[in-house]
């Protein structure tokens, strides 16, 4: 496939995704889970556990923060060296969460409340799903006292992905939020292609202190 049909092929479904931006993301998701849409993820478990500890390289701190937290495969691993506390937006994954003993809350689409704050800020294959993915990282870095640590795929497209991800897209995501705030330190983006859902691992540090924005005179 030469690199026009491709371009061109690759801002159609950037175009369907903008266009499902109506798209009922928490009712597909009650139902899905309801239907045991997880059980599916088996065929992912070793690509799940593989990005989970590669993730796990990169936190910081003690305490963490899963947003989107399924039903709580990754917390499971998460809590054996950390405080973990999960959000999560199935009503049916909460209930399978807390019969795990796990600390989730029910959270709204798109992060709008984060309570509190935690070391490290984790996020699994959700930003694809919300409308203002870059409001909502902002949101999770507003809560987050070291780190946003967040995987999305590359360019994937399924029903219920309202983004579309390409490298430059990422990379220019962040570098806004670098350039638009004054308490980031910098950040870093790893791609794994090699398993059955290629991804992007990216990382967002934040200084121990917010640099003082100088006051023209």
């Amino acid at each position: 496939m030469n690199k026009k049909i491709m371009a061109l092929k690759v801002k159609r479904l950037k175009a369907v995704c903008w266009m499902k931006r109506r798209f009922p993301t928490v009712k597909y998701y009650q139902e899905e889970y309801a239907a045991g849409m997880s059980k599916g993820w088996k065929i992912w478990s070793k690509d799940i556990l593989f990005l989970i500890n590669e993730a796990m390289n990169l936190f910081e701190g003690k305490t963490v923060l899963d947003i989107g937290c399924g039903n709580g495969e990754a917390m499971e691993i998460l809590k054996e060296r950390f405080e973990v506390k999960g959000y999560e937006v199935s009503e049916s994954c909460v209930e399978t969460c807390k019969k795990k003993g796990l600390d989730v809350l029910l959270q709204s689409s798109d992060n709008k409340i984060i309570k509190g704050k935690y070391d490290t800020i984790y996020s699994n294959h959700v930003v694809e799903h919300l409308y203002k993915d870059r409001e909502s990282i902002e949101k999770m870095l507003d809560a987050a006292n070291h780190c946003v640590i967040f995987i999305t795929p590359f360019c994937s497209y399924v029903p219920a992905h309202v983004q579309y991800y390409e490298a430059k897209d990422i990379a220019k995501m962040c570098e806004k939020i670098c350039r638009e705030r004054n308490d980031i330190k910098g950040y870093s983006i790893a791609f794994h292609y090699n398993l059955h859902l290629p991804s992007f691992l990216v990382k967002i540090s934040k200084v121990k202190e917010a640099k003082k924005k100088k006051v023209s005179e």
